[in-house]
C-alpha cells in the first residue's frame, strides 16, 4: 500500500527497443527534465545520437576486412563444439517448454569483497575476472564438462556517442575456458583473462549474427545455444533531485532468457550474487546450493590461491559427510564368515525334506541335493580340486546343474559357467584363459565341446563312479576370501574377461536379501536365467538361504512367454526376476496378471523406465523392485522399491545394499554435488577381486579408495554415469563408454567392432545400438 505522497513509476520496455543501459540514459534524462522543471532553468539535454546512425554503421561494418576477422575468432573457436553447458536440472528439459524465472540472492560479506578486490588489484586483474573465474570452476563442477562456453553480456556501443542513446545494443559476447585439473588457480585465471580479452576484441559482433551465419553454413546443432551467463549489472544512479528521495525497485519479472544466470552487484562495500534460473528446471532449494558452493570457491581460493583447481572445496561439511558417510552407513553384521555352499548345508540341516529344487518331473529333497552334491565333491577332491581351483562347468539347465555347482563349491573350488550356447570360439577362450584342469558337463554336450586339456566328469555318464563316493559334507578348508566362481563378461578388447568372486562378497548379497524380504519355506523361486549371467546366482542360490524351492525352467523356456506364466501358476512361484525388456513382454502376454501366488518382482540388469513401471502397476499390485549392479560387486549393489502411482521420470536405482558404500566422483576423484552427474564408484564387501589374468585392467578398475580407514580397500570404477537425489536414492543416467546392455547382457561395441577386424579387407568397423524400431533392443 503507498503512502499519500508516495509516487510509482513503471517503465516496461522491450529489449526489442532498449538494454540496460538505455534504462540509465532515461533515468538521467528524467532527473534532468524534473530538475530543469522546478528550477524554471531549461538546459537542453544536448545530444543528436540517433539509433539509425548505429545501424548505418552496423550495416557498413559488416564489408570490412575486420568484421571478417571478428566472424572467423567467432567460427573457429564456437562453431564446432557446443555452446550449451549441461547443467544438473532438477526436471527434465525434454518434458518442459517455459521460461518462468525466479531469482535467488546471496551477500558476500564485506571482508570477502574486500579481499577479492586486494586480490584483484595486487594480481593485474579486475574484479570481473577473479568472479567469473570462481563461476566458471562452479560451472566446470556442475556440469563435468572441460570446455565451458559462458554468454557475457556486451554494452555493444564501441561507436563514439552511443553510450548516450537509447536503443538496443546490447548482446551476448561468447567466452570459452579450458578446464585442465593440474593447473593452479592462478593458472587458470591467467587463462581466463586471455580468454576474455581475445572475446573483448571481437565484441563487435553481435551473437544474433553468429547464429544465422552458423545456421546459413549449417554448423549450428539443434540446441547449440548459450544457456548460462555472467554479468556484473551497472549501477543504475537512480532519479537525482535535491526535493525527492528515490530509489529503484527490483523488477519482479518472472522471465528468463536463459536457464542459468548469475548477475553481481556491487552495493557500497559488499557484493551481492545473484542468480537468475528457470523454474521449470531448478529448484529453489538447489540454486541456494549453487550459491553456497560459489561462497566456498571464493573463500577457499582466498585461503589458498596456489592451490590446483582440482583440490579446491566447493562442499559445504555437512554436505560432504552426508555424501561420504552418512548415505554410506550400511553396516550390518549377518553371521560369522560362511562361505555359499555352508549357507545351503545350514537349511539342509533344518529342512532336510522340504523339496529343494523341482525340473519338470524331478525333484530333489534338501537332504538329497546336499547327498548328491557332496558326492560330487569327495569326487572332486580326489581329482585335485581345492580352494582355489577353477573348475569348469558346462551342462544345459537341470537338477545335474546345481548338483554339480553346489559339488564343486564343497570341494573348495570356484566354478566357471560355460554356456553351452556359447560360440565354440568363446568357450575355448574362457577354457584356455581359466585353465580348469577339470570339466565337468553331460555326455550330450561332449560332441559341442572345443578342444581342451581339461578332464571331463560327465554328471550322468559317469554317475555310477560319483555314486560311490561319500554323501557326508565335505572338510575342504575353504574359507570365505576363496573364490566362489568366475563369471566371464564381454570384454572390449574382443575377449572376455573373468570376474574372481570371493563367497564373502556373494554370502553378503543374499544375506542381505534375505534380511530385507525374509523369504520363508514356503516360498518358490523361478530359475530362469543362463548360469553364465550373474543374476543367475541370486537366482540359484537365495532360495537356497531360506529352506523355500528352486524351481528351474526347461533349456530354452526363458524364451517361451506362455511355457513362463504356466510354471509360474503350476509350481506357485512367489518371487521373479526380470530384465526390464523381458518384463516389457511379459506384460503384453495374456494371464500374467492372473498369477496369485506372485508376492514380489524384482527386476534389474539395465535401465527401468518410468513407462514401464507404470504400465507394470497397471496390470499387478505386487512390489516391485528395482537393482542395480555390474558383475565386479556380486550381482547387486543398490534396490528401490518402486512406487505405485509416483510421478518420477526416471526410476532411481536406489540405495546401497549392506555393507557396500558408493561415491559419486568426477574425473578428479572428488565428491560431486547433490543433483550433479558423476561416475559410480564402488566400495565394500561386494567387490570381486579383480580380472582373472587381467592384473593392468584390474588396476585400472579397481583404484585405491581414498575414503576408507582399512589398507588396501578399492574402489570399483563402473563407467556408469549417476546423481544423488536429495533423499539419497540414486539415478542411473547412462554409459561412460559405449558399452551397452541387450535384455540385461553386457555388450561392449568394441568386443563386436575388434571381431568385425579380423575379417579380411575390414580395416575399420563401427558398431551402434539401434533403438529406432521398437524390438530392436
Amino acid at each position: 500500500k503507498m503512502k499519500a505522497q508516495e509516487y510509482r513509476i513503471t517503465f516496461t520496455l522491450h529489449h526489442i527497443i532498449s538494454d540496460g543501459w538505455s534504462f540509465d540514459i532515461i533515468l538521467k534524462e528524467l532527473s534532468a527534465l524534473y530538475n530543469n522543471e522546478i528550477s524554471n532553468h531549461h538546459e537542453k539535454l544536448g545530444h543528436a545520437f540517433q539509433y539509425s546512425a548505429y545501424l548505418e554503421w552496423l550495416d557498413q561494418s559488416m564489408k570490412t576486412v575486420e568484421w571478417e576477422s571478428h566472424e572467423k575468432y567467432l567460427m573457429d573457436n564456437f562453431a564446432s563444439g557446443s555452446m550449451t553447458v549441461n547443467l544438473p536440472f532438477d526436471y527434465s528439459k525434454l518434458s518442459k517448454s517455459g521460461f518462468k524465472s525466479n531469482k535467488e540472492i546471496l551477500k558476500l560479506p564485506k571482508e570477502m569483497a574486500a579481499a577479492i578486490k586486494q586480490f584483484s588489484i595486487k594480481n593485474g586483474y579486475t574484479q570481473f575476472m577473479v568472479l567469473i573465474s570462481f563461476f566458471k570452476l562452479l560451472i566446470h563442477r556442475l556440469s563435468g564438462q572441460d570446455e565451458i562456453v559462458l554468454g557475457i553480456p556486451v554494452s555493444g556501443r564501441s561507436l563514439i556517442n552511443s553510450e548516450k542513446c537509447v536503443g538496443y545494443f546490447a548482446h551476448i559476447m561468447p567466452v570459452k575456458s579450458v578446464y585442465d585439473s593440474r593447473q593452479t588457480y592462478q593458472q587458470f585465471l591467467s587463462a581466463v583473462k586471455e580468454s576474455l580479452l581475445n572475446a573483448y576484441d571481437h565484441q563487435d559482433y553481435p551473437y544474433g549474427v553468429f547464429l544465422e551465419r552458423m545456421k546459413e553454413q549449417k554448423l549450428n546443432k539443434k540446441n547449440n545455444f548459450i544457456n548460462v551467463i555472467f554479468n556484473m549489472d551497472v549501477s543504475f544512479n537512480g532519479f537525482s533531485s535535491s526535493d525527492l528521495k528515490s530509489e529503484i525497485l527490483d523488477d519482479q519479472s518472472e522471465y528468463g532468457q536463459f536457464d542459468l544466470g548469475m548477475n553481481i552487484m556491487a552495493v557500497k562495500d559488499e557484493l551481492l550474487l545473484i542468480i537468475d534460473y528457470r523454474t521449470d528446471l531448478f529448484k529453489q532449494e538447489t540454486i541456494s546450493r549453487f550459491l553456497k558452493y560459489y561462497y566456498n570457491i571464493c573463500k577457499d581460493l582466498l585461503k589458498n590461491k596456489n592451490q590446483k583447481i582440482n583440490n579446491i572445496n566447493m562442499l559445504p561439511q555437512e554436505e560432504l559427510e552426508q555424501l561420504l558417510i552418512e548415505w554410506n552407513d550400511t553396516g550390518r553384521k549377518f553371521s560369522e564368515a560362511i562361505c555359499l555352499h555352508q549357507l545351503f548345508e545350514k537349511q539342509a540341516e533344518k529342512y532336510p525334506d522340504n523339496v529343494a529344487i523341482v525340473f519338470e518331473e524331478k525333484k530333489l529333497t534338501y537332504k538329497e541335493l546336499n547327498e548328491k552334491s557332496n558326492q560330487v565333491a569327495h569326487y572332486l577332491q580326489s581329482k585335485g580340486v581345492k580352494p582355489e581351483t577353477l573348475v569348469a562347468i558346462c551342462v544345459e539347465r537341470s537338477v545335474e546343474m546345481m548338483v554339480g555347482l553346489l559339488g564343486i563349491l564343497k570341494a573348495g573350488g570356484a566354478y566357471v559357467p560355460l554356456d553351452p550356447e556359447y560360440p565354440q570360439g568363446r568357450l575355448a577362450y574362457m577354457l584356455k584363459d581359466s585353465q580348469s584342469s577339470v570339466l565337468i558337463s553331460q555326455d550330450s554336450l561332449l560332441a559341442i565341446l572345443p578342444e581342451h586339456n581339461a578332464e571331463v566328469i560327465c554328471l550322468d555318464k559317469d554317475w555310477s563312479v560319483i555314486d560311490k563316493m561319500a554323501k557326508s559334507n565335505v572338510d575342504s578348508g575353504v574359507n570365505d576370501s576363496n573364490l566362489a566362481y568366475v563369471i566371464y563378461t564381454s570384454g572390449s578388447t574382443g575377449n572376455p574377461k573373468g570376474v574372481m568372486t570371493q563367497h564373502n562378497s556373494i554370502a553378503n548379497r543374499l544375506l542381505w536379501n534375505q534380511w530385507r524380504y525374509q523369504l520363508t519355506s514356503e516360498d518358490a523361486l523361478l530359475q530362469k536365467t543362463t548360469f553364465c549371467f550373474d543374476v543367475s546366482v541370486w537366482e540359484l542360490f537365495c532360495p537356497m538361504l531360506a529352506g523355500c524351492r528352486l524351481v528351474l525352467a526347461k533349456p530354452g523356456g526363458h524364451r517361451d512367454n506362455q511355457y513362463l506364466i504356466n510354471i509360474i501358476k503350476n509350481e506357485k512361484i512367489s518371487i521373479i526376476d526380470f530384465v526390464p525388456a523381458m518384463l516389457q513382454v511379459m506384460i503384453a502376454t495374456p494371464g500374467f496378471d492372473e498369477c496369485p501366488s506372485l508376492k514380489r518382482v524384482f527386476v534389474g540388469g539395465e535401465a527401468l523406465s518410468a513407462e514401464l513401471m507404470n504400465q507394470y502397476y497397471e496390470f499387478l499390485d505386487i512390489p516391485l523392485h528395482n537393482f542395480y549392479g555390474p558383475t565386479e560387486a556380486a550381482i547387486d549393489v543398490t534396490s528401490f522399491e518402486c512406487i505405485k502411482g509416483s510421478d518420477l521420470t526416471r526410476i532411481p536405482i536406489g540405495k546401497p545394499l549392506a555393507n557396500t558404500q558408493l561415491y559419486i566422483l568426477n574425473k578428479d576423484l572428488k565428491p560431486v554435488p547433490v543433483g550433479v552427474v558423476g561416475e559410480l564408484h564402488i566400495g565394500g564387501i561386494q567387490l570381486a577381486r579383480g580380472y582373472l589374468n587381467r592384473e593392468a585392467l584390474t588396476k585400472e578398475k579397481f583404484i585405491d579408495n581414498p575414503f576408507a580407514d582399512a589398507p588396501g580397500a578399492k574402489l570399483y570404477k563402473t563407467g556408469d554415469h549417476v546423481r544423488y537425489l536429495e533423499d539419497g536414492n540414486i539415478e542411473y543416467l547412462g554409459r561412460i563408454d559405449d558399452q551397452v546392455k541387450i535384455r540385461g547382457f553386457r555388450i561392449e561395441l568394441g568386443e563386436i567392432e575388434s571381431q568385425l577386424r579380423e575379417f579380411r579387407g575390414i580395416s575399420k568397423a563401427v558398431v551402434l545400438l539401434r533403438k529406432d524400431k521398437p524390438g530392436n533392443d
